[in-house]
């Protein structure tokens, strides 16, 4: 049953959403101008893209209505960007690589010379296409395209050559198979300008485009070249860092420092950022993190995992060999990526349900930070309330106690949607948590009735206890604890560099979230439900919601400038001790910060705990 539903629809744990995606063939976007090519031979396609020879009209028209500072100088060419925000920001649109298309897919992204001739000015105004998945997307953006390898650039206004600003930029989500850089609320024109920061938000290939790998195909050292026998593997990744090397090449001609740069990533986006913090190739391009709503349960995949998912994929196409897989249409490369992403983890427990696709270790990606390898930097880990929230709407109905019934983790039902099942709370845990995990954790005692670590036992009739305990257990393996242990791991390996810990007690309900029960029921925050307050993008925002968001946007561009997130006049945030110490942030519905000491300790910092009597993903699969 949740085979065929899953198959059907897709299961996006790690974003906490359980949504049935529409199956339909999309067109790139029509509003970028974009040459007709040999796809064959893409090697001039850099030099093409801004030529007056194949700009349109429109974009002729528009590049004569640039105003002073609309057009600036980079070292790969000039550009004409876009006036945003009410005239104080401005927004450039660039691609980092050649369009990864004919004999280019599957391959590592290939570096532009140039973003135009010598005698053209690129236009930058429009914004980008998402990167190739399902046209239809709650969280709404551009049409996709296989042509989507692009950084959207916002800086304030006045912004010029020389300031050195700090940078921050930002991964988008979507469980490596979703999302993209003009996804509601990810405008970073108000973050520019009320900050004085630039602000990127990149794009990166998904599902197969961006991760297919074999035990036959793969070559870390020599694959990965154009119209080539072997992939390299990481393919996404890979994207993630060409585009951090361009910005350090074109970072100061917007008025931004490429030594002051902090990378931002939600969900899947801060997985891959995590990453980051690892590998060797990166460590000079950024020089602290933000990682928001980390699935932190789930570490690096192994080649194992990674093949496996390759593997099916590959003979669902039909396909031995890469110039096959290369020759398939776009649509059934795309439909055999959510069916491989919906399918394969069911069948093999070891692959992560909610992200399946992430980066995998090997020669390019050694390591990850969960045992202690890295490079220090200072690091800002964060969580929601209510992370599993989306997830427990989604799947479950709600649920009440009858007179005479306690609240049980081991006993108490509730009902999936699909098909009307009764499932004990363990099962359905199951259901996310692979190695009878789920059941396992309903025996840690913070999930008993009378823990203090957990919620109180609700009376007779109380509304959705039961969904309310799964959330609960759920939040706390896949984010909450999970991202504790790592906290903790990157403060004693930290050499100094900073580390802090928070929680969002308040959001704005993202688009994902709506018509979500659960999600709508008064004081929760769901997974996503903060990406809002952190760009400024709340669409009519009430005090406490503007009050908790001009803070977060203080702290994080102080630390984005100093790797301090702390400001003048507000809570001291004090950074996580090396060992058992945890000191965190939390914002309350009214949108005011405080200091709190310790974070479900019963459930997250004990012997009778997660990481402890239920191991998570990474301890079982990852090393």
């Amino acid at each position: 049953m949740l085979h065929q539903r899953a198959r059907a629809c897709g299961l996006w744990v790690s974003l906490g959403l359980l949504a049935c995606v529409s199956r339909v063939s999309t067109s790139p976007v029509a509003q970028l101008a974009r040459p007709s090519y040999d796809t064959s031979d893409l090697s001039h396609i850099a030099l093409e893209r801004a030529t007056s020879e194949t700009l349109s009209e429109d974009i002729l028209d528009a590049r004569d209505d640039c105003s002073d500072g609309l057009q600036i100088s980079t070292s790969l060419g000039q550009i004409a960007g876009a006036s945003v925000a009410d005239g104080r920001a401005q927004r450039f649109t660039l691609p980092y690589a050649q369009p990864p298309v004919g004999s280019l897919r599957f391959a590592n992204p290939q570096n532009i010379v140039s973003f135009g001739t010598a005698s053209s000015v690129y236009d930058a105004s429009n914004l980008p296409p998402r990167c190739y998945q399902y046209g239809e997307d709650v969280r709404g953006g551009t049409e996709p395209s296989e042509d989507c390898l692009y950084s959207i650039v916002y800086k304030p206004a006045n912004a010029k050559n020389g300031d050195k600003l700090p940078v921050l930029v930002w991964v988008h989500g979507g469980s490596g198979i979703g999302g993209g850089a003009t996804n509601a609320g990810l405008d970073g024109s108000n973050l520019a300008a009320s900050q004085n920061v630039i602000v990127v938000v990149l794009q990166y290939r998904l599902g197969l485009f961006g991760w297919l790998q074999t035990s036959a195909l793969v070559d870390e050292s020599n694959g990965g070249t154009p119209n080539g026998t072997k992939v390299s593997g990481n393919m996404a990744f890979r994207d993630v860092v060409s585009a951090l090397q361009q910005l350090q090449s074109v970072a100061r001609s917007f008025g931004g420092d490429p030594k002051l740069v902090t990378l931002i990533g939600q969900s899947s986006g801060a997985q891959l950022i995590r990453s980051l913090l690892t590998l060797p190739i990166a460590a000079p391009l950024f020089q602290r993190a933000i990682l928001i709503s980390d699935t932190e349960d789930y570490g690096p995949a192994t080649q194992a995992q990674s093949d496996t998912l390759g593997e099916y994929a590959l003979k669902a196409l039909g396909c031995t060999d890469l110039a096959c897989a290369r020759a398939k249409d776009k649509d059934d490369i795309l439909n055999v990526s959510y069916d491989t992403y919906s399918t394969v983890p069911l069948a093999d427990g070891s692959i992560a349900g909610g992200t399946p696709w992430r980066p995998t270790l090997g020669k390019y990606l050694p390591s990850g930070i969960e045992v202690g390898k890295g490079f220090p930097k200072p690091v800002i880990l964060s969580t929601v309330a209510n992370e599993a929230g989306n997830v427990a709407g989604s799947l479950f109905e709600p649920s009440t106690l009858n007179p005479g019934q306690n609240l049980s983790a081991q006993g108490s039902i509730i009902t999936l949607r699909q098909g009307n099942a009764p499932l004990p709370i363990g099962q359905a845990l199951n259901l996310i948590f692979n190695q009878n995990r789920g059941v396992l954790a309903t025996n840690i005692a913070a999930y008993s009735p009378g823990s203090p670590s957990s919620l109180p036992v609700p009376s007779a009739g109380a509304d959705d206890a039961p969904r309310k305990l799964f959330e609960e257990i759920a939040t706390d393996g896949l984010w909450r604890c999970a991202t504790q242990r790592n906290a903790r791991t990157l403060a004693s390996n930290s050499q100094g560099k900073g580390i802090w810990l928070e929680q969002h007690n308040i959001g704005a309900r993202y688009p994902s979230n709506e018509d979500v029960d659960y999600c709508e029921a008064a004081g929760i925050v769901c997974h996503e439900d903060d990406i809002y307050l952190i760009f400024g993008t709340t669409p009519s925002p009430n005090d406490a919601q503007q009050k908790a968001s001009s803070e977060i946007q203080a702290r994080y561009s102080a630390f984005a400038r100093t790797g301090n997130p702390n400001v003048i006049g507000k809570t001291t945030w004090t950074q996580v001790g090396k060992g058992n110490d945890i000191d965190l942030l939390v914002y309350d519905d009214q949108g005011t910060s405080s200091a709190q000491k310790g974070q479900r300790t019963s459930a997250c910092n004990s012997k009778d705990a997660w990481g402890f009597r239920v191991k998570f993903d990474w301890q079982i699969y990852s090393y």
